[in-house]
């Protein structure tokens, strides 16, 4: 190697060394960077766009042009609902009509639409083949036990057989008794509106099992409320955590939404770390502020799941039902280290009647809100709960961010963000508008700021106020007033051992 090249490599390295202990000596402290909260990093444009985040609302006007009234007999109506009920009693299907506004809800639809010079044809579309159009219109779709392998059966099954039965004790609605030819179980459903919406039932007592495949599980009309891709806007309303919204979209590879309620069976090792659905309802919106309705699951709810299949996935149709199981199956040891087993099914069925009822919503009504109000109104009146009017007394929580700080040259820099003055302007703003009840935490009042600064509880930020200042804030505070001094753990620096 040359003379050149060897002083060359040696000013490169003197260089490359000379811009590392730069960077050190500016950031004298790497390992601060670990310490950063991910919740401060911007969430990313995927996941604003997920159910964690509200979107913004599709006010589009609603319609849905796969569900009609030819065909259907009409069978009364409740002026306390608001609604009307028809019947295909070649089926069972049956059509809701919201009075307040001509809506119809239906069990079923019209999937005639594979013709591309069909109206209700979309470029795109699945379609589907008899398999799919039977479960489409069935009423009923039981699981049954195989041996230990799950089985499926529809209304349409060869040698199924069902009746028809209008009722007659003052309930507007239809009975039939269905018998499974495959499955050899036999079940009574009811369909019948009243003063508090839509219900279907299917007592216990009117199962009957008849043959040697016992039942799993059954879903009454899966395809009620359906829609086809993007043809009718809204959302589906789920308990899960707090609640959370699944909106009506177009995009493939979306997974199915399964979920049960309250908790598993844990007497057959079901157990799991998953969150379950913490409420016995869900709901949906076709047109935000136009139609929809909360269904609540009043009898069947500890034995049943809530699933939610978006379009492009199997068919072209958003599905949301209820299953209800009345018989699992489980692994069972053979001996203490559990390296032999074998798959049993439960002898007995799970003993509970399945009642389904469904609030319709209009107008203002018809959205998450108003689901919410409907629920509240259902469980004061199903259990005679006390209202209470707490709305004048409740407090309004503020979190203050009183300093903060950020890298400069050597070390950080503080500045304040709102100062103790500030702080007492934004009170007396408050308690001029009404609002006299406040509960506020002051972050980032000590020497240094919120993040990377030592807990001390002594060292006021002098951007901020002086302890003279501090002492005033404290003094001036009404009665109705709680004021809280809080550090951050989590926000210290890691090279800090104050």
């Amino acid at each position: 190697m040359t003379i050149t090249k060897k002083i060359l490599f040696i000013i490169l390295g003197l260089l490359m060394f000379t811009i590392v202990s730069v960077y050190l000596f500016a950031d004298s402290n790497i390992e601060e960077d670990i310490v950063l909260n991910i919740d401060d990093i911007a969430p990313s444009t995927s996941s604003l766009l997920s159910n964690r985040y509200t979107q913004e609302e599709n006010y589009d006007v609603a319609t849905n042009p796969y569900v009609k009234l030819d065909g259907y007999t009409y069978l009364g109506k409740n002026d306390v609902s608001n609604i009307e009920l028809y019947v295909d009693e070649t089926d069972l299907s049956f059509r809701i009509v919201q009075l307040d506004n001509g809506y119809v809800w239906g069990s079923s639809f019209d999937y005639d639409y594979f013709d591309p010079d069909n109206p209700l044809y979309d470029l795109g579309d699945v379609g589907s083949n008899l398999t799919w159009q039977n479960k489409f219109n069935s009423p009923v779709i039981i699981n049954y036990y195989l041996g230990t392998n799950l089985r499926e059966e529809t209304l349409f099954s060869p040698g199924t057989v069902f009746d028809y039965e209008l009722l007659n004790d003052g309930r507007i609605g239809y009975k039939s008794t269905i018998s499974f030819s495959v499955a050899k179980v036999e079940l009574v459903l009811y369909v019948y509106i009243d003063d508090d919406g839509l219900h279907y039932e299917v007592p216990f007592d009117q199962i009957i099992e008849k043959g040697n495949n016992p039942l799993a599980s059954m879903a009454l009309f899966p395809f009620f409320a359906a829609t086809k891709r993007l043809r009718t806007p809204g959302y589906i309303m789920i308990p899960d955590g707090i609640g959370a919204l699944i909106r009506v979209d177009d995009v493939k590879g979306k997974e199915v939404y399964n979920k049960r309620f309250f908790s598993s069976d844990i007497g057959f090792n079901q157990t799991s770390s998953e969150q379950y659905l913490y409420a016995n309802v869900y709901g949906m919106v076709h047109g935000v502020n136009q139609n929809g309705f909360l269904a609540i699951i009043e009898k069947g709810a500890g034995n049943a799941l809530l699933t939610h299949v978006p379009s492009q996935n199997q068919s072209d149709m958003n599905w949301t039902y209820v299953t209800y199981e009345f018989r699992s199956s489980y692994t069972q040891f053979l001996n203490q280290s559990e390296t032999s087993s074998i798959r049993l099914i439960q002898s007995n069925m799970s003993r509970y009647d399945i009642k389904q009822t469904y609030q319709f919503l209009t107008g203002d009504e018809a959205n998450y809100v108003g689901m919410a109000n409907k629920y509240q109104s259902y469980l004061v009146e199903a259990y005679q709960l006390e209202r209470l009017n707490v709305l004048n007394d409740i407090s309004l929580h503020l979190d203050v961010l009183a300093a903060e700080s950020e890298k400069a040259l050597i070390g950080r820099k503080t500045f304040s963000m709102t100062t103790t003055n500030e702080l007492q302007g934004i009170i007396e703003d408050l308690r001029q508008k009404g609002i006299e009840d406040l509960d506020i935490t002051y972050h980032g009042y000590g020497k240094g700021g919120y993040s990377y600064t030592a807990p001390n509880y002594t060292k006021f930020e002098s951007k901020v106020g002086s302890k003279a200042d501090f002492m005033e804030l404290n003094e001036n505070l009404p009665n109705d007033v709680d004021l809280y001094y809080t550090v951050s753990y989590p926000y210290v620096s890691a090279g800090n051992t104050k």
